[in-house]
């Protein structure tokens, strides 16, 4: 198995060891609390092609977010083909008619970000191979990135990037070893080898092995500290003689400091590392936004989990989207998306889940979708009495059924009528 695979599996097997830690397993039942927004709901059917630009959804979907700096849309699976689908169409629409530039991808900094640098190499298919988690190379995406390749010569290209400070590919690996190796053979050989201390340190935590825990990390820590070295030590040299921009030295050097940061969990709170996680992501999205590309609006493209607002647990814990709603206040919108009925992947066990939440109580049987295939609420516009009080919404990754309050959760939800798991692609990274 590749490093970028084993990288991967962990992120999508994470929840296996909150099993384990038994006091982490009740806390991670909330761990993405789904939140919905209800106020003015707008139905439209779902398109098969390209996006309509007078759909109704989407016009509705504008209004509400085009003066925000940043739009967060969300899914509340990992493992809906429709869900990337009208993600995408959306993502387009809002680029071509509202002047979002930038998508950020939940997806490694370092791979996402060297990928768009060389650009002008990759075919859209490459693009998306080489740089997304497995999970979203699927048929419903491909639209998306036929839509970058063709937009990056514009006067307006939709930029790519991504903000996790995990690999979600090879790329980033690819793109360094090569130069590495002129200055640090031996490193440049094991390179793929030594980063997957970040598994080895992974199972460790979750087969309780404090020693091979802490062993891993600092493996893990001394390999990235040595590319950061290398490349600090050699930018004129590796500039000159291997092409590489400011930029792309630049992302090496915060993509080395996110893998140091991601492994500094002391192991009795290693029942935090996700939480860890959202707050280097967090950073990373930061830097984006505010360093490379500043006075830009931007698209993020994330779990639900990841860019809710705020949460109404007790235990206190921090994700991505709770730093950008204090950070950004109401120059941000949190877009929660759901699904009534239909089959979901999930990535563990490697199975379909088939789902119905037309239930009493459920938030996705509340909203009006009648016949057609989809609705969008915004809680800024009416008042719905429901949206205060505590419902339940089903999330895969969330252990299943989980409750929440919706008015404290999203800006905006879109709810789905019936939908289906992702038609994967056969590809090669």
């Amino acid at each position: 198995m590749k490093c970028d695979e084993l990288l991967i599996y962990a992120f999508q097997n994470q929840f296996n060891i909150m099993t384990t830690w038994a006091e982490y397993c009740n806390r991670f039942l909330f761990f993405f609390i789904l939140s919905i927004g209800l106020f003015s709901i707008i139905n439209c059917n779902i398109s098969n092609g390209h996006y309509d630009s007078e759909n109704s959804l989407f016009l509705e979907i504008a209004e509400k977010v085009k003066n925000k700096k940043v739009i967060a849309i969300g899914e509340s699976s990992h493992g809906v083909g429709d869900f990337f689908k009208i993600k995408s169409e959306l993502v387009q629409y809002l680029h071509e008619h509202h002047n979002f530039e930038i998508l950020a991808f939940e997806s490694g900094l370092g791979d996402l970000n060297m990928a768009w640098s060389h650009i002008d190499s990759l075919s859209e298919m490459e693009l998306l191979d080489k740089t997304l988690f497995w999970n979203f190379k699927c048929e419903e995406i491909v639209g998306l990135f036929s839509y970058i390749k063709s937009e990056s010569n514009s006067q307006y290209p939709l930029i790519y990037t991504g903000f996790d400070n995990q690999m979600s590919s090879s790329y980033f690996i690819n793109s360094v070893q090569t130069t590495i190796s002129q200055f640090d053979k031996e490193m440049a050989q094991e390179l793929e080898e030594r980063l997957k201390a970040y598994i080895r340190w992974f199972r460790a935590g979750n087969n309780e092995d404090e020693e091979l825990y802490k062993s891993e990390a600092e493996s893990f820590v001394e390999t990235a500290m040595r590319i950061q070295s290398i490349f600090s030590s050699n930018a004129n040299v590796i500039k000159e003689n291997h092409g590489w921009t400011d930029f792309q030295i630049e992302v090496v050097e915060r993509t080395c400091k996110g893998f140091i940061r991601t492994v500094d969990v002391p192991y009795e709170e290693r029942h935090l590392s996700s939480q860890h996680r959202d707050g280097i992501m967090f950073d990373n999205f930061k830097w984006l936004m505010n360093e490379v590309y500043p006075d830009k609006k931007i698209i993020i493209w994330a779990h639900n989990g990841h860019i809710e607002r705020n949460t109404f647990y007790e235990y206190g814990y921090k994700w991505m989207g709770h730093h950008l709603a204090e950070y950004l206040a109401e120059d941000y919108y949190a877009l929660g998306i759901f699904a009534r009925s239909g089959k979901t992947y999930r990535q563990w066990g490697d199975t379909t889940i088939v789902f119905d939440n037309d239930t009493l109580g459920m938030i996705e049987s509340l909203v009006d979708i009648g016949e057609w295939n989809s609705s969008f609420v915004d809680f800024k516009s009416t008042d719905i009495p429901w949206a205060s009080d505590t419902l339940s919404a089903f999330e895969v990754e969330n252990g299943g059924v989980v409750k929440f309050v919706p008015s404290r959760r999203f800006d905006g939800v879109l709810v789905l009528n019936e939908v289906t798991s992702p038609t994967f692609l056969n590809l090669g990274d």
